[in-house]
């Protein structure tokens, strides 16, 4: 049994939240509507131009935040539908620049399923452990999942993300903090890092 919910988050459009019993099985935004001021995030090409404050999390670190996070096991059954309001009322108000909800994204309990199988399944889990306020290169990314050099399959397994924000594909960033494709346009990526940014 699965649940959705739908709340509109003013200057992104409507949020869209499903739930199984095992975890969030989407996240969405539709409708997506900029505010102005991500349209000059949306024209810079690096972070440093965009005059964002987020620094790069190396595959190192990564490793040793996620070694600390201990393993992760598969969890008790979940009230679909509360899952959903929970994780929609957070991911809101982490939109809304809430600090302390960009901080708990990463505990919102996620069906396994929707995170894929093999490579794509270890890339997005492991992305789920890049800190808000920080972003990681698709380099270190593929590095931080074993596979040195598969840049590409990295941008490959983002590409299959069905859970927006929960598993922050707007943190990975092109060499040098250079802002490059995203499945929602670069305009939600910019706004993403925006509200982020207000940390």
């Amino acid at each position: 049994m699965a649940a959705t919910v739908r709340r509109k988050v003013e200057g992104f459009g409507e949020l869209v939240v499903e739930s199984s019993e095992r975890g969030l099985t989407m996240v969405t935004i539709e409708g997506f509507r900029p505010k102005g001021g991500s349209a000059g995030l949306k024209s810079a090409s690096t972070v440093e131009d965009a005059g964002l404050r987020i620094r790069e999390v190396k595959s190192g670190e990564l490793t040793r935040i996620l070694n600390g996070k201990g393993p992760q096991g598969p969890g008790s059954r979940l009230d679909p539908k509360q899952a959903a309001l929970e994780a929609a009322d957070m991911i809101a108000a982490a939109l809304g620049g809430d600090k302390d909800s960009w901080d708990r994204l990463g505990s919102l309990p996620v069906d396994p399923d929707a995170l894929g199988k093999g490579f794509n399944a270890k890339v997005l889990g492991i992305l789920r452990a890049v800190p808000a306020g920080c972003y990681i290169t698709y380099g270190e990314l593929a590095e931080a999942a074993g596979s040195p050099g598969a840049a590409r399959a990295v941008g490959a397994a983002m590409a299959s993300n069905r859970l927006l924000i929960v598993v922050p594909c707007h943190r990975v960033y092109g060499a040098g903090g250079r802002f490059t494709g995203f499945g929602g346009g670069l305009g939600m990526k910019a706004a993403l890092a925006a509200a982020e940014q207000q940390n």
